[in-house]
């Protein structure tokens, strides 16, 4: 892995070891370029503890949707300098990153933590309430199934009712 020039600063990055991978960081800016895959690989591994406050912080401004107005300026990639795109990590986490397709993502300051508490807070919620959400889940199939065995019943009484006025209209028109 060779160093990379920071898309935000333009200071030389540092390799460092973060969570098991080996990531460029800026000293400067405390930005972070990562690799095609260390990104899933860091929010699969739980090793940094974060408060409960930074928690709580993180899942407050976790929204869907792409909220363009906390993006900040756009970089390019610091491996073939092609405009990254500002997403919304995993849609719902309101942690804008910046991504290049083909090489990676750049987060900047405070961002990867932020994924991280994020996600790792999700998997707890669903580790609690799996059973429970899978139990509620299940139960809304089976109305869902229930509302709409008794709308086939309907569609099929009604369909019994034209069918018998079909053969009345018809042998009436036919007797006269």
């Amino acid at each position: 892995m060779s160093k990379i020039v920071c898309p935000r600063c333009k200071s030389m990055c540092s390799i460092q070891s973060y969570e098991g991978v080996q990531i460029d960081s800026c000293s400067s800016c405390q930005g972070i370029w990562l690799d095609q895959g260390e990104l899933q690989t860091i929010a699969a591994t739980e090793e940094v503890a974060f408060s409960r406050s930074s928690i709580d912080e993180a899942i407050r401004n976790a929204k869907p949707g792409q909220d363009s107005s906390s993006a900040s300026d756009p970089v390019a990639c610091p491996v073939c300098t092609k405009p990254a795109r500002a997403i919304n990590y995993q849609y719902q986490s309101g942690v804008i990153i910046n991504v290049c397709v083909d090489h990676g993502f750049w987060l900047d300051s405070g961002e990867l933590q932020r994924i991280e508490m994020v996600v790792e807070q999700w998997k707890k919620e669903k580790n609690r309430h799996g059973v429970e959400w899978s139990t509620n889940l299940a139960a809304g199939v089976r109305q869902g199934e229930s509302e709409i065995q008794e709308i086939q019943q309907g569609v099929d009484r009604a369909l019994d009712s034209v069918s018998l006025l079909f053969r009345v209209f018809h042998r009436l028109t036919r007797d006269k």
